[in-house]
């Protein structure tokens, strides 16, 4: 399966739920990495560490934010 694919699963099971706090929460994150990848899908064993690493950089780059402590 794929992530994008998964994640929007997860994304309509929390609505369905009614778990609208969670949604608005998460719904963003996901599009922030679709913004990274511009769009493609992703396979999950293409999200390692490096991947991470860069997505973490690319956020604090275009965001402006920190890391959390």
């Amino acid at each position: 399966m794929l992530f994008f694919s998964q994640a929007q699963l997860y994304l309509d099971t929390l609505k369905a739920r009614g778990s609208y706090n969670r949604y608005a929460a998460d719904a963003p994150r996901i599009d922030r990495m679709r913004e990274f990848v511009k769009g493609r899908e992703l396979s999950f064993q293409e999200i390692d560490v490096p991947f991470l690493n860069q997505f973490s950089t690319y956020l604090k780059s275009t965001r402006n934010i920190s890391d959390r402590t």
